[in-house]
């Protein structure tokens, strides 16, 4: 006859054996704190469990885990496009008034408090790099390579004082003049301008300190007249000094 004992202790363990497998256990329930008395054994040496009490599983159905989903990173932002500012247009620079053309070239210069009326030729450099002379007693020459008369700036005419073989020149009087006298140039083309004296003076034929002041004034719209004073020297044939009357264009 089989040890109750050990039958016990065999079907304790097929219950965690059941379990741990996954499937439904059965266990002896206690009868008032005793332990279950297991039956006689069948003649065929099958042991037939009688238990006093149905006993259905409390064991509920294991349900897997399911892991934790993993946290998603969070969205990356798409970059932002920077606008780009539409280009500014550059104002043009207004353009410079063109300067109106130059006033017609001089023909004649007339003087009429001392008596002249002259023709006028256009004159560059002589060989010395100074402004050149006329070639005969009577023309006076007009600096061609500076300003026109009547246009802003320093229009300049010379004469000479006297001249060899003939004696008083065209400028021979020319210090006579005084300040308001007037003095009037003829156009090529005809139109008269009238300038009016404003000041008289002497420069020593070798001072070069007053030439802006004679040929490069753009202040006004001036005339200068040159001519020679002072001692003659018979070495050179020349004057130590000249004589520059200024005017100024008169109102019309």
């Amino acid at each position: 006859m089989p040890n109750p004992r050990r039958a016990s202790v065999a079907l304790a363990c097929l219950v965690v054996a059941g379990t741990s497998l996954g499937l439904t256990a059965c266990a002896a329930s206690p009868s008032r704190g005793r332990a279950a008395t297991l039956p006689p054994t069948a003649s065929n040496g099958a042991a037939a469990v009688t238990t006093p009490h149905a006993v259905t599983s409390t064991a509920s159905p294991v349900t897997p885990i399911a892991p934790s989903p993993s946290p998603s990173p969070p969205p990356t932002p798409a970059p932002t496009e920077t606008p780009t500012p539409e280009p500014t247009a550059s104002p043009s620079p207004s353009p410079s008034p063109t300067p109106p053309p130059p006033s017609p070239p001089p023909a004649r210069l007339i003087i009429p408090r001392i008596g002249v009326d002259a023709r006028v030729v256009p004159l560059g450099e002589d060989a010395n790099g100074a402004m050149a002379s006329p070639d005969n007693p009577r023309d006076v020459g007009w600096w061609d390579k500076g300003t026109h008369p009547g246009d802003w700036g320093s229009a300049v005419i010379d004469g000479h004082v006297d001249f060899a073989n003939y004696g008083a020149a065209v400028f021979w009087n020319l210090h006579l003049l005084q300040p308001g006298d007037a003095v009037q140039v003829v156009s090529v083309e005809g139109q008269t301008l009238t300038f009016s004296v404003t000041a008289s003076e002497t420069f020593d034929a070798k001072d070069n300190s007053s030439i802006d002041r004679i040929f490069r004034n753009a202040e006004h719209q001036g005339l200068n007249l040159i001519t020679c004073t002072g001692t003659f020297s018979p070495r050179t044939h020349d004057y130590d000094k000249r004589i520059v009357v200024f005017t100024t264009l008169a109102p019309s």
